[in-house]
């Protein structure tokens, strides 16, 4: 029997909050689960990353910025922002302000970029994970620990080293934390119940700074229309119609691209050296690289999946048959179609499917790039990857629970178990990978192992061991570079390496071997300065000095100012020893 109602009683009704344009709701005020989630967050990425501190500089960083005179002095700020990646400059030339070429300070602040940039995809997560209505089962919505579990996961993989630990690739990591800052501005003013601009011209001035760190942020523009269009209004005429001005000024913060050249750049099909990407490569083709990238992206999901072993330079060959793109492009055409059909039915599920792709389309596409993997790329298409396994294991675990009648206490602890087990998985992979950045040599070694057939991997761990001044395991491995690399190998590297297997040897006192390789040097290489001196003062040292001279002047010809060949001529001379 209903209980009667007190006539001088007050009711009171509850309505939910309104969506925005027919979105989600806003997010409550922060609260305590809140902090005590971004916290964690932070804590496991101190955790994981406090060893890449002792980390040193690797591979491209010492041509980024031991010779990088952009970062030696701030002012005048217009020399420091003339690069092609202003933003990426000015940090590095605070970082060189303050100590140096000291790596420590260089790594401290690769750290914090990602932990930002993991606090802003905790917040992103937040406002796309919220349910459409209050849900009456806090066990199904789990509005806070879902986007907190995908983000721990995202923070401490080991797939996210290289673009954090590696210190030049901040530049992947700082695009991807202003990436996220213009997608969360954007959401947060199309749910604002106030004023909407303050958040628009945030969402603005962050992808203006993305653009200006790395081109891969043209894509953010449309990240943000798809987040609209799927989440928010569910219609494309819709979110054009009420927010077309806001997009017109995304897109207007692509001319920061064409400003710093990297438009030009990448158009440009006039041969130029060097070149690493655009159509003016001779040696990658619009058509071969296009083919690579399907079995590139199966590589990307395979190290998300199962992140070993990761390595510094992959090397990875070129397809040059439709045969063998096949399979691979069939796979990655039907997750693309899977992607497109779950933005129909289960529109959150859908766009993170479409974001993984969408971030991946200015490396993954048809436009050439030197090297077509590289494990940083990745950085935030990662976040889609964890977050659709993170949710579709949760919901078969769900369903599992139901089947056997489990209570919900026992339900989130067994997740919560599974979560703690593999985020210390994850996060000692990651710590052991940082181990691998404390050393040129070790780097190199660890990519033989996972590139054994790799002549880049070999010549690179031949050249640490040499400025480690391991010399005979330095000859050892440039030998390796030619046993592996054969006639496939290029003339340039051919000629590189011939050029330190005799400077090995006239060092050893093998001097005949050495003329040998100095000759082969400048056989792929007529015009290697170094060859050539080192060629000269092998003859000298045997004295060959009618051979020798010759060898210095040209050397002096390639290079004016070669102080070891004007010296090497004046002793000859001085002995009256040149002809």
């Amino acid at each position: 029997m209903a209980a009667k109602r007190d006539k001088g009683a007050k009711t009171t009704i509850k309505v939910a909050p309104a969506s925005h344009g027919g979105g989600s709701v806003p997010q409550p005020s922060t609260n305590w689960p809140v902090l005590a989630a971004g916290a964690l967050i932070v804590l496991a990425g101190l955790a994981v990353y406090a060893n890449s501190l002792s980390a040193t500089f690797v591979f491209d960083d010492r041509p980024h910025i031991f010779a990088n005179q952009r970062i030696k002095s701030i002012f005048p700020l217009l020399q420091t922002l003339s690069g092609r990646r202003p933003l990426v400059d000015l940090t590095l030339a605070i970082n060189y302000a303050i100590g140096r070429f000291d790596p420590a300070g260089y790594h401290a602040l690769n750290m914090l970029i990602h932990l930002l940039a993991a606090l802003t995809l905790f917040a992103v997560l937040r406002r796309l994970l919220s349910p459409r209505e209050p849900s009456h089962n806090s066990g199904t919505a789990a509005p806070i620990w879902l986007p907190a579990v995908i983000t721990l996961i995202w923070t401490v993989h080991p797939l996210q080293t290289q673009a954090v630990t590696y210190v030049i690739q901040r530049g992947e990591s700082m695009m991807g934390l202003f990436y996220l800052l213009t997608l969360y501005c954007a959401m947060r003013g199309m749910t604002a119940s106030g004023r909407r601009w303050p958040w628009y011209v945030a969402s603005v001035a962050a992808c203006a700074c993305g653009m200006a760190t790395k081109a891969v942020m043209i894509t953010a523009p449309a990240a943000v229309f798809l987040y609209d269009w799927l989440i928010e209004t569910r219609s494309f005429t819709a979110a054009l119609r009420r927010r077309w001005g806001l997009y017109l000024a995304l897109l207007s913060t692509s001319y920061v691209l064409v400003a710093c050249g990297v438009v030009a750049g990448v158009l440009s099909t006039t041969p130029r050296h060097p070149v690493n990407v655009g159509f003016a490569m001779r040696s990658v083709t619009p058509l071969a690289y296009l083919m690579t990238q399907p079995g590139v992206i199966l590589h990307y999901l395979w190290l998300s999946v199962w992140p070993h072993p990761l390595c510094i330079d992959y090397d990875w060959p070129l397809v040059t048959g439709f045969a063998q793109a096949a399979v691979p492009a069939a796979i990655v055409l039907g997750l693309i179609a899977a992607s497109v059909w779950a933005a129909w039915r289960h529109p959150r599920i859908g766009f993170a499917g479409l974001m993984f792709f969408l971030i991946l389309l200015p490396t993954s596409s048809f436009i050439p790039i030197r090297d077509p993997l590289f494990e940083h790329r990745m950085y935030l298409p990662l976040a889609a990857v964890v977050g659709l396994v993170v949710a579709g294991v949760w919901a078969v675990w769900r369903r599992f629970a139901a089947s056997r009648a489990l209570s919900r206490r026992a339900t989130v602890a067994s997740a919560a178990m599974l979560t703690a087990l593999v985020v210390v998985a994850l996060g000692a992979g990651t710590i052991r990978r940082n181990f691998d950045y404390q050393s040129e040599v070790r780097l190199w070694q660890s990519a033989t192992v996972a590139r054994p057939q790799s002549t880049r991997a070999h010549y690179s761990l031949a050249v640490a061991l040499g400025r480690a001044g391991r010399h005979d395991e330095s000859l050892a491995e440039f030998r390796k570079v030619l046993e592996v690399g054969g006639d496939r190998t290029r003339a340039d590297v051919l000629a590189e390496t011939y050029y330190h297997i005799g400077w090995v040897l006239i060092r050893n006192d093998d001097t005949k071997e050495a003329i040998e390789a100095f000759q082969h040097a400048l056989k792929y290489d007529p015009d290697h300065v170094e060859a050539t001196f080192e060629l000269g003062y092998a003859y000298a040292i045997l004295g060959e000095y009618d051979r020798a001279a010759p060898l210095f002047r040209r050397t002096l010809e390639l290079q004016p100012d070669h102080s070891g060949a004007r010296e090497a001529l004046a002793q000859l001379k001085q002995t009256r020893h040149e002809p």
